[in-house]
C-alpha cells in the first residue's frame, strides 16, 4: 500500500511541477530515493521490458565466451593438431608460435575493437555499435569453418577478436545504462555468466565430437557459434537505445573531460579487468584441457573434467549475483578473491572461486565507477588494457608450459599466485563499495575524496535530499487524501 502511495505521489508531483525546475529536481530526488527502497522482484515487476532487454544483452555476450573457449579447445583436439600441426613423439603438436597467434591474435585485435566501440558507441549510439559487432562474428566464424591452413584460420580468429572487443565494451555499457538501479549489480554481474555459459556449451559440444577422426571434430564447434550470433543479430536492430546516450549526445566532446577525470577514479575503473588478467584466468581457461592431456589424462577424460570445471564457473557466478547486493562488491572481491589466490593451482576449483569473486563483480564495479559521460570510453580503456595483458599471456604461456619449450607445467600456477597477492593488496586499500549507489551518489563521494573503506557507510547529500524530498511528497499525498 505504501509503495502504491509513493508511486501515485510521484505521478501527481510530476504533473504539478511541470515547468518548475526546482520542484522537478526535488521530484527527481524523491524518485531516485524510492528506487533505492524497492526490492529486486519489485523492480522486475515495474520494469519487465527493461529486464528482458538486459537478459537479451547477456545472451548476446555468450558468443564472446564461446569463441574464447573455442580458441583454446581446438589445440586440445587431436584431429585439429593433425590437420594444422606437425608430428612430435608419436603424436601431433601445433607450433608454439601458432598457438600464441591463435590465442593472442584475437586478444590483440579486441584492443582495436574496444577502442572503436568507445568511439562509435558515443558517435552513433550503443544499439548500432552492438549490431555491427555481432555482424563481424559471422565473417570470422565463416573463415574459421572453411579454413584449410593455419593462416586462414588465424584470419578468422583475428576478425572475431574485433567483434569480441566491440561487444565486451558496448554490451556492458548498455546493460548498466538501461538497468534499474536496484538491478544494476545483478545484471552487470550476470554478464560474466555469459562468459561462462559460452565455454560450458563449447566444452559440451567438444566432449561429444572431439574423438571423431575427421574435420567435424573441430568444425562442429564453429557451426554452433553461428546459432548464438543469428539469434542475437536478428533482435539487435529493435533494442532500445541507452537513455544516457540520448541525453548526452549533444554535449561537448567527452574526451575533453577525460583530461580532468580524477586519477583515482580512473584507476579504480581500470583495475578490476586488469586483476582478472593477472590472476591466472588466461592460463586456466585457454589451456586447462590441454594441460590435463599433457599430464597424461586421455582426451575424452580431459573434456569431461573441463565440463565439470565450466559447471563450477557457472555455479560461482550464480552464487555471486545472489549475494552481490546483500554482501557488497568490496567484501566479495577482497575475501573470495583471496580464496582464488590460494587455489590457482587447483585448476577445477579455481573456476568456482574466480567467478564467485573478481570474475563476476568486476563488471559491476567498472560500470558503477565510471562517470556517466565517460562510461563507454572508460570501459573501452579498461577492456583495452585487459586485452593487452591477455595478449601478452597468450603469446608467452605456450613457451612457459609446453613440453618442447619451458616445460614448467603445473609450476606455472606459482607465477599467477604471486601476482594475485599483489592484486589483493591493491583491493584492500583502494577498492570502494558502490553497491546500491546511484551514479549521482558515486560522483559525490569521489568529488569529496571519501576513503575507499568508508564508502559503504557514507551519507551523501544526494541521499539526504532524496530522503527529504520523498518524505515531503509522501506528506503532501497524505494531506491530499485526507482532504478528499
Amino acid at each position: 500500500m505504501a509503495s502504491r502511495d509513493i508511486e501515485q505521489g510521484r505521478n501527481v508531483a510530476i504533473v504539478s511541477v511541470a515547468g518548475n525546475s526546482d520542484l522537478m529536481q526535488e521530484t527527481g530526488h524523491a524518485t531516485q530515493q524510492a528506487d533505492h527502497k524497492i526490492s529486486k522482484w519489485g523492480a522486475i515487476k515495474e520494469n519487465p521490458i527493461n529486464f528482458l532487454w538486459c537478459v537479451y544483452g547477456i545472451w548476446a555476450l555468450i558468443v564472446i565466451g564461446f569463441d574464447n573457449q573455442a580458441g583454446g579447445l581446438v589445440v586440445s583436439i587431436p584431429e585439429f593438431r593433425k590437420d594444422y600441426g606437425k608430428a612430435f613423439k608419436g603424436g601431433y603438436v601445433i607450433d608454439a608460435q601458432w598457438q600464441s597467434a591463435f590465442s593472442g591474435g584475437p586478444v590483440a585485435s579486441s584492443v582495436i575493437g574496444s577502442l572503436a566501440a568507445g568511439y562509435f558507441g558515443d558517435l552513433i549510439g550503443r544499439r548500432w555499435t552492438i549490431t555491427a559487432g555481432l555482424s563481424f562474428t559471422f565473417v570470422g566464424v565463416a573463415l574459421e569453418f572453411s579454413s584449410d591452413t593455419v593462416q586462414v584460420f588465424f584470419a578468422g580468429k583475428f576478425i572475431n577478436g574485433l567483434a569480441l572487443g566491440i561487444l565486451t565494451t558496448m554490451v556492458l555499457t548498455w546493460v548498466s545504462e538501461v538497468s534499474p538501479l536496484v538491478l544494476r549489480g545483478l545484471m552487470t554481474g550476470l554478464c560474466n555468466v555469459s562468459f561462462c555459459i559460452g565455454p560450458f556449451v563449447a566444452v559440451l559440444i567438444e566432449n561429444s565430437v572431439a574423438t571423431k577422426t575427421n574435420k567435424w571434430a573441430y568444425r562442429a564447434l564453429f557451426v554452433s557459434q553461428w546459432g548464438f550470433g543469428i539469434t542475437s543479430v536478428l533482435i539487435a536492430p529493435f533494442m532500445p537505445e541507452s537513455p544516457w546516450w540520448l541525453i548526452g549526445k549533444d554535449r561537448d566532446d567527452a574526451l575533453k573531460q577525460l583530461r580532468r577525470t580524477n586519477l583515482r577514479r580512473t584507476i579504480i575503473t581500470i583495475m578490476p579487468l586488469t586483476i582478472q588478467a593477472m590472476s591466472g584466468v588466461a592460463y586456466i581457461s585457454s589451456y586447462g584441457t590441454y594441460y590435463f592431456q599433457l599430464a597424461g589424462i586421455s582426451t575424452a577424460r580431459s573434456f569431461q573434467i573441463a565440463c565439470g570445471a565450466q559447471a563450477l564457473s557457472i555455479a560461482g557466478n550464480i552464487g555471486a549475483f545472489l549475494i552481490i547486493d546483500r554482501v557488497g562488491r568490496r567484501p566479495l572481491v577482497l575475501w573470495v578473491f583471496w580464496l582464488s589466490d590460494v587455489t590457482v593451482g587447483l585448476t577445477v576449483f579455481y573456476n568456482f572461486a574466480y567467478n564467485f569473486a573478481i570474475g563476476a563483480v568486476a563488471y559491476a564495479i567498472i560500470a558503477e565507477t565510471a562517470t556517466s559521460r565517460l562510461r563507454a570510453k572508460s570501459i573501452a580503456i579498461s577492456s583495452t588494457i585487459q586485452a593487452a595483458l591477455f595478449t601478452m599471456w597468450q603469446f608467452v604461456l605456450p613457451y612457459i608450459f609446453n613440453p618442447n619449450e619451458g616445460n614448467l607445467g603445473a609450476r606455472t600456477s606459482f607465477i599467477f599466485g604471486g601476482l594475485s597477492v599483489l592484486c589483493w593488496i591493491y583491493l584492500y586499500f583502494y577498492q570502494p563499495e558502490t553497491a546500491r549507489r546511484s551514479f549521482e551518489e558515486t560522483d559525490e563521494m569521489f568529488l569529496k575524496h571519501v576513503p575507499a573503506r568508508k564508502f559503504k557507510g557514507f551519507k551523501t547529500d544526494t541521499e539526504q535530499m532524496g530522503e527529504d524530498a520523498l518524505r515531503s511528497k509522501t506528506e503532501i499525498l497524505h494531506v491530499e487524501v485526507k482532504a478528499e
